[in-house]
C-alpha cells in the first residue's frame, strides 16, 4: 500500500501525469472507487489489467485499471530483495494505470519501457540531487532501482535484429 501511495504521489502530484480512472460507476467495483489491488501466486511480479472501458474509439481507448501483485515475492527473492521488487513493481504497474487513462491502444514496447523507466524515478535510492528535476521525497535506505533494468538492456543490445514490437519476455 505504501509503495502504491508513493507511486501515486510522485507520478501524479510531482510529475503531473493524468490521474487513472476509478471504478466508482461499476456495479462490482471491489467495494469502493479506490484502486483495486489483488494478490496472486504466479510467474510475474505484478500486472495491470484494463477492467472497464471508459471510452473506446477506433484510435484510442481509455480503461479503468486493477492491479495484481505476486503474494510470493518474499518467498522467491527473500525479504530484502522482495521489498525492492514490490516497491519497484508498484511504481511500474501504477504507470500502466496512468497509460490506460490516456490510451490503452499504444505500442506495448512503449508502455513497458516507460514503466520500467519510472521505477528509477520513484525509487532513486534516496539521492537528494538525482538530476531529474522532480522534488521527490528521499528517505534513508530507500530502494535504489537504477540498476534493476540493466540486465534487460544487455539482452536488448545483443539482439539488434529484433524489432521494438517483439515481446518475448526480455525484449
Amino acid at each position: 500500500a505504501d509503495a502504491f501511495e508513493r507511486a501515486y504521489h510522485i507520478e501524479l502530484d510531482l510529475m503531473g501525469f493524468k490521474k487513472p480512472l476509478n471504478d466508482f460507476w461499476m456495479l462490482d467495483n471491489g467495494g469502493d472507487e479506490k484502486y483495486d489491488v489483488y494478490f496472486f501466486s504466479g510467474p510475474w511480479g505484478g500486472f495491470t489489467m484494463p477492467e472497464w472501458p471508459d471510452r473506446v474509439l477506433s484510435t484510442a481507448a481509455t480503461y479503468v485499471p486493477y492491479f495484481g501483485m505476486n503474494s510470493r515475492i518474499y518467498d522467491i527473492y527473500g525479504k530484502s530483495e522482495g521489498k525492492r521488487f514490490l516497491e519497484t513493481t508498484s511504481a511500474h504497474e501504477f504507470l500502466h494505470s496512468i497509460q490506460f487513462s490516456y490510451n490503452v491502444i499504444m505500442p506495448r514496447w512503449f508502455m513497458e519501457s516507460t514503466s520500467t523507466w519510472v521505477e528509477s524515478i520513484v525509487y532513486d535510492g534516496g539521492l537528494v540531487d538525482d538530476e531529474d528535476d522532480i522534488d521527490d521525497p528521499d528517505e534513508i535506505g530507500e530502494t535504489n532501482a537504477y540498476n534493476d533494468y540493466s540486465h534487460l538492456l544487455r539482452y536488448w543490445f545483443t539482439h539488434p535484429d529484433l524489432g521494438l514490437d517483439v515481446f518475448d519476455g526480455w525484449h
